[in-house]
């Protein structure tokens, strides 16, 4: 563990032994970590107000690595919310499932799309999202918002009962806050209403020296090995050259991708398309690439803001489309790569502009 002393508070991180030593410190290094891992889950509470319709609520633990400390006038340390504070929760208590109608948090916002949900406040730099299911999709709808509960107190992917969410409610080891769905009051239930039928999912994939976007055209949970994965993305390709080609004895393969070595592209040789097969944590995912970059801005970088305006630029500009939502998607077993999945309509003329078209 490593303690970074700053007098009026301080934060304890958890780091790798080859990474950092253990210390505390009052002159405190940045951290060698790129980003905190944050973990979040969605579920329904049931609650007083809501016999028929429990609270939906999104659990999340915003850096598993770390916990900000204060000193006491007794010279011991504690935990400290401070932050969460500004942000407008409040530490929670058993009054959460007595409240009809709660105050929503200033300057935040909740997004649903299609099976995510996504909470984001104003000036503030991460953005926390969890897959839901139908029941709580449809409860907030119903309810205009998601009760948004931070912590640092459990891993919310970990299994977690009724009595001990009670528990961590009366113990006061969650921070609490009504956030309010962007234009809810325009949505019916989600049952209610038909998922768009032109929404395109878009994958960034990057690391310090290597990224990626475009759409993703196919993806399997299936156990397939390489070559499995490779007979089943020609089967999504549209590709009438390769039984000419192949006949004239012309060697067509995926070549491996630099340090990502679960990963292949494939070049067409006649539309200058490029595909990527990448073995994800989740299956395999098949993305035809419209524009990439091999180290150089803004790659080097590397930072998840600089990338996604990056991302979002391209696909402007050739697939003349606007994403509406990122959020991080499973990514391969390369920890230097970060995956985000963006959705946005697909164009009325359902064209995509490849990357021969603009460099």
């Amino acid at each position: 563990m490593y303690v970074a002393d700053l007098i009026v508070f301080g934060a304890a991180n958890v780091h790798h032994s080859k990474c950092q030593r253990p210390e505390w410190s009052l002159s405190p290094r940045t951290s060698a970590a790129r980003y905190l891992t944050w973990r979040s889950q969605a579920f329904l509470m049931p609650t007083k107000p809501y016999e028929d319709a429990a609270r939906p609520i999104l659990l999340v633990n915003p850096s598993l690595e770390q916990v900000t400390i204060e000193p006491r006038q007794d010279g011991q340390w504690r935990l400290s919310h401070r932050l969460w504070d500004t942000l407008g929760l409040r530490p929670s208590s058993l009054e959460f499932i007595d409240v009809t109608q709660p105050d929503p948090v200033p300057h935040a916002s909740a997004r649903v799309v299609r099976d995510f949900i996504e909470v984001q406040f104003k000036d503030y730099p991460d953005v926390w999202s969890c897959s839901i299911d139908r029941a709580v999709a449809d409860a907030v709808h119903e309810q205009g918002g998601i009760s948004l509960a931070l912590t640092t107190a459990v891993n919310p992917e970990d299994p977690l009962s009724y009595f001990q969410f009670g528990h961590m409610l009366a113990s006061g080891q969650l921070h609490l806050g009504w956030i309010t769905v962007r234009g809810a009051e325009n949505h019916a239930p989600l049952r209610q209403v038909s998922a768009p039928a032109a929404l395109t999912t878009y994958v960034l994939h990057w690391s310090p020296d290597h990224a990626t976007v475009g759409p993703l055209l196919a993806s399997t949970v299936d156990h397939l090995d390489e070559d499995q994965a490779v007979e089943w993305a020609w089967q999504h390709i549209d590709a009438p050259w390769r039984g000419p080609a192949e006949a004239e004895g012309i060697p067509i393969e995926w070549q491996p991708v630099a340090r990502d070595r679960h990963a292949r592209f494939l070049l067409d040789p006649l539309s200058a398309r490029m595909y990527f097969l990448r073995r994800h944590t989740d299956g395999w995912h098949l993305v035809q690439a419209l524009a990439r970059s091999d180290g150089g801005v803004p790659v080097v970088a590397a930072s998840e803001p600089a990338m996604r305006e990056w991302a979002e630029s391209v696909i402007r500009l050739r697939a003349k489309a606007n994403v509406v939502d990122w959020h991080t998607a499973p990514t391969t077993d390369s920890e230097r790569f970060i995956t985000m999945h963006g959705f946005a309509a697909t164009p009325s003329d359902d064209t995509v502009r490849t990357s021969s078209d603009t460099e």
